[in-house]
């Protein structure tokens, strides 16, 4: 059966009844009327998980930041304004940021936390937490330093219910990517920078080599159900170690390891140092995999 194998023979374009085409539409969002549509064979989505869909915290009915007097923004909003115009938004204010981290500030007494498990806005000038009828915080800018919604932003890349309930998993599992990149399920497409590493880049780098090689037609994928059966493990991995964060995918305690795996898909030695001390004692780097081909 075709689907036994991705996209019908673990290749990156498939063969007969299983090979299909992706159509892309792509508009610019300055010009309504520049909408163009491609069929392509292969698509890479390369559009990373911390940008452009915010994580904003949903609010109950008449306290959300259409109450509040004040003014109310995305940490990305603020870290894109030019020095002036940030310091105009919050000179002489009463800064309120909703998020975790700024501990030297914290140690220094410049910031103070105030930990609640939500948060409303009042019609007055301030923050509700939990239990308060009175603004507990006044504030004229509140700024959500909350991250962004990388899980959303895939699925809203679809326009098929159907990819996009399946492309990240329900909340329970792992992002289901073998290599950290080919769903089992979704055929000739690669997602590359959705899982995290010791450094981004560096593992986006790699992932890339590795997509390559696939496109190239260097080596072919496992069955599905092999595929299926990895991610079962890796998920076993990223729920033991990184717990509450196993939806990051992060492979930093292992990122040798996963290169390795890489490495061998590829036909590449995965013993990257110049001789038997260095590869048993120096620790291994981006440059180490430079030379990847």
């Amino acid at each position: 059966m075709g689907w036994e194998s991705w996209a019908g023979n673990g290749e990156a374009f498939g063969c007969g009844g299983t090979k299909g085409t992706w159509l892309i539409t792509t508009q610019n969002t300055k010009n309504e009327d520049s909408k163009q549509i491609f069929e392509v064979d292969f698509v890479i989505l390369c559009i990373g998980r911390f940008s452009r869909v915010l994580n904003v915290p949903k609010f109950p009915a008449k306290n959300g930041p259409e109450v509040f007097e004040g003014k109310v923004l995305h940490s990305m909003d603020y870290s894109s304004m030019s020095n002036a115009d940030a310091a105009e938004q919050i000179g002489g204010k009463r800064v309120v940021v909703v998020g975790s981290g700024f501990y030297s500030r914290v140690e220094e007494g410049s910031i103070v936390l105030k930990k609640s498990k939500t948060i409303r806005f009042s019609d007055q000038r301030g923050v509700l937490l939990d239990g308060e009828d009175e603004p507990t915080i006044e504030a004229d800018v509140v700024i959500f330093a909350t991250g962004f919604s990388g899980d959303q932003k895939l699925r809203d890349i679809f326009v098929s219910p159907w990819l996009q309930k399946i492309v990240v998993g329900p909340s329970n599992r792992t992002v289901p990517l073998y290599r950290e990149c080919i769903h089992p399920r979704i055929p000739q497409l690669a997602i590359i920078g959705y899982s995290e590493s010791l450094t981004n880049i560096y593992a986006a780098e790699t992932m890339s080599r590795w997509v390559s090689h696939f496109l190239g037609g260097r080596f072919r994928l496992p069955s599905v159900r092999c595929m299926e059966k990895d991610v079962a493990e890796w998920e076993k991995y990223k729920k033991r170690y990184n717990m509450k964060y196993f939806r990051r995918s992060c492979v930093s305690r292992v990122n040798i390891w996963y290169n390795d795996l890489l490495c061998r898909d590829m036909g590449c030695d995965r013993k990257r140092k110049k001789g038997w001390f260095a590869e048993w004692f120096e620790p291994y780097g981006p440059a180490d995999y430079a030379g990847l081909h």
